[in-house]
């Protein structure tokens, strides 16, 4: 990708993010509740008339909407997203912590799936219409049929309670812990990339170089690991990176499940207490994550098939 593509790409970004900025502040600004009464209200305090106008004027809401935002985004652009709530800690801070704890788990349920889909998508692939692929396929679909929050449940119900192999409800993020909502998150996605493989695969069995390289009497593993693989894994660059940012602000209900101290959780607890700067700040930390992931996979997918940088 050359300097141009990734500044125009750079560039597309931050429109986004502006775009996600005004809907979020937007959305904030309507909710029901006054913000400063909701801040003296979590910290424990009773609020007077007084006291709640006081912290309205200290914190600019006596302001018109417009500049409101306005000094809201030029505080976000130097990293400050204000104050949360609950803690009263910076919201950075809070997301920051929160997030090593999201990124271990996401980490090791695409490890966890990688392992267990790209063998089975292949052994698919290898024997297609065999009864092999058949069971493989018929799992698969049940994988992706299940949704997550009952896989979870299930799998805490048989090695929480019943066996008592596993924590079912701890403190912290252990990797103890961290092996039951691993396995959810990683069993139904698994289901859908052994497919995916198993599709990219079958797409590269028909390509003429194949054909070619068994008639220049190639065996099938050489064709295989040497040429097909290669070729059948640059789309799935694209798929692992994609999955992997939405991993990082799609696993609340696993989050809640397990009781994982993520951003999931930490997001779901924000909106269920008004936590209003928390909110604006994990959406636009999420979106802006999620944007510089999906770059960095084109990057990467750009350099590794010299066939995207002809286009």
């Amino acid at each position: 990708m050359s300097f141009k593509q990734i500044a125009a790409r750079l560039m597309q970004i931050m429109i986004s993010i502006l775009g996600v900025s005004i809907i979020t502040f937007g959305l904030i600004y309507l909710s029901p509740g006054d913000p400063a009464e909701l801040y003296l209200l979590v910290g424990g305090t009773k609020p007077s008339k007084e006291l709640v106008e006081q912290t309205r004027i200290d914190m600019g809401l006596d302001k018109p909407y417009v500049e409101q935002y306005v000094n809201w985004l030029g505080k976000a652009i130097k990293g400050d997203l204000g104050i949360s709530y609950a803690s009263k800690l910076p919201v950075t801070e809070v997301l920051v912590s929160n997030m090593k704890s999201t990124i271990q788990l996401a980490t090791s349920s695409l490890i966890l799936m990688l392992l267990i889909s790209v063998p089975l998508g292949i052994l698919c692939a290898v024997h297609k219409s065999r009864l092999t692929d058949l069971i493989i396929r018929g799992i698969s679909f049940l994988g992706i049929s299940m949704p997550n929050f009952w896989i979870g449940l299930v799998l805490l119900y048989v090695f929480g309670l019943k066996l008592g192999w596993l924590p079912i409800a701890d403190s912290g993020a252990g990797i103890r812990k961290m092996i039951l909502p691993c396995i959810t998150l990683a069993f139904s996605m698994a289901s859908k990339y052994t497919r995916q493989i198993r599709a990219l695969m079958l797409e590269e069995l028909k390509q003429d170089y194949v054909i070619v390289n068994r008639a220049r009497g190639l065996k099938e593993g050489t064709i295989l690991w040497r040429h097909i693989l290669p070729n059948a894994f640059f789309p799935l660059i694209i798929l692992v990176g994609l999955s992997f940012g939405s991993l990082l602000g799609g696993t609340a209900v696993v989050e809640i499940i397990f009781s994982w101290p993520g951003l999931g959780k930490m997001a779901v607890t924000a909106i269920n207490n008004r936590n209003y700067p928390m909110v604006q700040g994990y959406v636009l930390f999420i979106s802006l994550t999620y944007m510089i992931i999906n770059l960095l996979v084109d990057i990467i997918n750009m350099n590794l098939d010299p066939r995207l940088r002809k286009r």
